[in-house]
């Protein structure tokens, strides 16, 4: 099952109205542009991570890359602060998100044809958009395009659990209804993932968001670990039982569990567990 889902913000104010809602400088996206941005609660908790698509066509025509869990949140929460902007937000089932990952994608995307944008740009191709994710170790991109015409590659996209393995990698959060509204964009990273624009103005958000970097206190940062088993939600408690963070994200590695969590910046040297089950850090 594809991981993403599809929202499409089309109108005369589709710009601005993503301006106002997303941390990311939604007014500076070309057409064919993509990038990362946060959508977040007063508190400046994060509600989605998203991918931004700037369709490659005239009118003005956004896609939202949404975690598939928590679309239809998301879409109603974006409907409520419509008012009398002239916008249209729809879920667009008859599009897909396809995520291919490897040293040889570079190749195959120019043997089909597509183009290779550079690493955390995107480039727009016909009715499809071709994003190269930052912060990966090895090429990777997403493909947007209707799910009747998507690109056939030599080469298969990766399945869920290679690709929830590299999001981990690559901490990119997957926002799941266990931990929507739990973390401050900066907890999860997204300033590091160049998902906020401290530059832009007003957003949901920002006043909190704005607050931790230019007052320094970011407290917790995310952190990779492998264990024998996890959930979103769990705690992680040091040697005296003490919370030091909480687990975002996890994905099958081998016999054990790769977990992408949100951990307290003064735990490093701790010995940390979930219910009893001691937690390996990998290196940053």
């Amino acid at each position: 099952m594809n991981a993403h889902a599809i929202i499409e913000v089309t109108g005369p104010d589709a710009a601005s109205f993503l301006q106002g809602q997303l941390s990311s400088d939604v007014n500076a996206l070309a057409a064919g542009g993509a990038q990362l941005a946060g959508y977040h609660s007063p508190k400046g908790r994060v509600l989605a991570f998203l991918r931004v698509l700037r369709r490659p066509v005239e009118a003005p025509a956004f896609l939202l890359v949404v975690d598939r869990p928590i679309v239809d949140a998301v879409l109603q929460r974006l409907r409520m602060f419509v008012l009398r902007s002239k916008v249209n937000i729809e879920r667009r089932d008859d599009l897909a998100a396809r995520a291919l990952i490897g040293e040889k994608i570079p190749q195959l995307l120019k043997e089909s044809g597509l183009p290779v944008p550079p690493q955390g740009s995107a480039a727009g191709w016909n009715d499809c958009v071709v994003f190269a994710l930052p912060a990966s170790p090895v090429p990777r991109v997403e493909i947007v395009a209707p799910a009747a015409s998507m690109p056939a590659l030599d080469i298969a996209a990766a399945d869920d659990d290679a690709l929830a393995r590299w999001d981990i990698l690559c901490r990119l959060p997957r926002i799941l209804p266990e931990i929507q509204d739990a973390h401050v964009a900066q907890h999860l990273g997204l300033d590091e993932l160049d998902g906020i624009s401290f530059r832009k103005g007003c957003y949901t958000g920002q006043e909190i968001i704005a607050r931790m970097k230019y007052l320094g206190r970011v407290k917790k940062r995310p952190a990779i670990f492998v264990t024998a088993a996890a959930a979103p939600g769990d705690v992680i408690r040091d040697e005296n039982g003490q919370a030091a963070g909480e687990v975002v994200n996890v994905a099958p590695l081998d016999e054990e569990t790769l977990i992408l969590a949100v951990a307290n910046l003064d735990s490093e040297d701790r010995t940390l567990a979930i219910d009893g089950s001691p937690l390996r850090r990998l290196p940053s």
